[in-house]
């Protein structure tokens, strides 16, 4: 078998020795009853309760397939789960919770218990997993459902926010599956699939959220929702048929979400700056994210309107892909902001009457755009409606949208210092290839050969719309798990697409391999030398 040696390097003075963690590995079932020392062979498999009361930093532990059932969870709070870790990792030694290869580990709760409920919601969902106060985690290919599939399936990382004495973070959540059952629910309070509350650090990655539904859309359930987090990013992930698929709620500055594919909700993507003048929803990048057939918004951006401190500035939206939603974007309500830029996007097919609209009610709410340009507005042009001092401006075609002077202040895309918007911009076909011919899959959203959305972004290099073939769930399968060192090696394979290995190094940082490059979590490109300087040394590939 072709291997891949990987080493860590621990520099002292001039010299390099090799640093090894030392970790254990260990094993749970369904029917699991060994204790945590036994559980160290695969032929002994302990149980969840003793594996989340047990595992210490560096520990990997493997969880084997099949139906893993809890009772109603009659214990704890809403910011804990029926399995809480008793410990955290550490930032060089994370505790791994996460499917055996090849295998799909189902937890199946059951809705209604005491720590389940608040005033507002009752018999809804239950809470499977939780953080409570620990950090450096990792959840790795685990199912959820409630009630057999009937009532939504919750998780919890972090705690109530209000309580900043002890920081969270530092945890990762990928290649789960969030089910939120067949019952939409009809309580206005929170509900979700997956809260993030009082974290930094927070990666949510190639995991699918599938209805997560309130029976008349209330804001307040959503797959995804998130308190006052910093850094936090959600990438490749398949949001569908649920009332909001992601809802970036109070105080999260610096979110980071792209490659994600939201098809078929009431609203895509929701990010409020509520916050009652404490710190902002600032610095958000949006980018290379797929939303389609949302019956009300693909994306909105929020604010709590009587709050005179809400902002949320300095947004990055760039190279989307928006189609057929009722109004594909809506910057700015009953908020305000500054320094927002939409560019490289492709925006067209929305059923409703506006195709971008931003808010500007007053002298309290004003939402200004710094960048606006290289964006394609399909055919026909849809309306574009601007709050301007209090006024709804519509520009109803793309001539009166590129002299209407609505940027915050002048700015050179390529055509010219101007406050005007739409240098570069489009209103054409913009030729997407619709493979499946029901323009419901990512790769529906692939650009044909002579899309006039080639190479026409900014400086000419640029598509204009979503890279489809980055977006959504990226078919990964862990094929080997290699020894003592505590790596594995991932095999991807995607339609089109070379083979690649994707890389989780013992301190839990990962990197993607593509022939001569390495690319860490974040989609940064290393060279190999690059990585030896991270901590990272490749001593061979073949």
């Amino acid at each position: 078998m072709k291997t891949l040696r990987l080493f860590v390097l621990l520099m002292i003075g001039s010299c390099v020795f090799p640093a090894f963690i030392a970790a254990a590995i260990h094993f749970v079932s369904p029917m699991g009853s060994a204790s945590w020392a036994q559980s160290s062979s695969i032929a002994s498999p302990c149980s969840t309760a003793v594996a989340f009361t047990n595992a210490q930093a560096g520990d990997t532990v493997y969880f084997r397939g099949g139906t893993y059932r809890t009772q109603k969870r009659n214990f704890g709070d809403s910011y804990s789960g029926y399995y809480n870790p008793a410990n955290s990792g550490t930032s060089s030694s994370y505790i791994v919770f996460m499917a055996y290869p090849s295998e799909f580990p189902l937890f199946s709760g059951l809705a209604g218990g005491s720590g389940d409920q608040t005033s507002a919601s009752t018999n809804i969902y239950a809470t499977i997993f939780g953080t409570k106060n620990k950090s450096y985690l990792v959840f790795d290919g685990f199912s959820f459902e409630a009630d057999t599939g009937k009532k939504m399936a919750r998780m919890i990382i972090g705690i109530d926010h209000t309580d900043e004495t002890t920081p969270q973070g530092h945890c990762i959540i990928k290649n789960c599956v969030f089910q939120g059952g067949t019952t939409a629910n009809n309580s206005v309070d929170n509900n979700e699939g997956l809260r993030i509350e009082g974290n930094n650090y927070i990666t949510v990655s190639s995991c699918r959220f599938t209805h997560y539904k309130m029976s008349t859309d209330d804001h307040n359930t959503s797959a995804i929702k998130t308190y006052w987090d910093t850094l936090c990013t959600i990438n490749n992930c398949e949001f569908d048929s649920s009332t909001i698929g992601v809802y970036i709620k109070e105080a999260n500055p610096k979110v980071m979400v792209y490659n994600c594919f939201f098809k078929g909700n009431y609203e895509a993507f929701l990010i409020s700056s509520e916050i009652m003048n404490r710190s902002e929803s600032d610095s958000l990048k949006f980018y290379n994210n797929i939303l389609i057939n949302s019956s009300y918004i693909g994306f909105e951006w929020e604010g709590a309107g009587s709050d005179s401190g809400t902002h949320g500035n300095d947004y990055l939206i760039y190279n989307n892909t928006f189609y057929g939603n009722t109004q594909n974007v809506l910057l700015g309500f009953t908020s305000s902001g500054r320094g927002a830029s939409f560019y490289n996007n492709i925006s067209c097919g929305a059923t409703g009457t506006y195709n971008l609209v931003t808010d500007d009610y007053n002298a309290t709410w004003q939402n200004r755009i710094k960048q606006a340009d290289h964006n394609e507005w399909g055919t026909p042009f849809m309306t574009i409606r601007i709050g301007d001092n209090g006024r709804d401006i519509n520009y109803s075609t793309l001539v009166s949208w590129q002299a209407s002077g609505q940027l915050e202040n002048p700015f050179d895309a390529g055509c010219g210092s101007s406050k005007n918007p739409g240098c570069g911009d489009l209103a054409s076909d913009p030729q997407f290839i619709n493979g499946s011919g029901n323009f419901s899959q990512p790769g529906d959203f692939a650009l044909a050969p002579n899309s006039p959305c080639k190479h026409a972004g900014r400086n000419g290099i640029d598509d204009i719309g979503a890279n489809a073939d980055s977006v959504g769930l990226q078919n990964g399968k862990i094929t080997a798990i290699n020894g003592p060192e505590k790596y594995m090696k991932i095999s991807y394979s995607r339609s089109g697409a070379s083979p690649r290995r994707l890389i989780i190094l013992p301190n839990h940082r990962t990197a993607l391999i593509s022939g001569e490059w390495i690319f860490d979590i974040r989609g940064q490109r290393l060279r190999n030398d690059q990585a030896r300087a991270g901590g990272i040394y490749v001593s061979a590939m073949r």
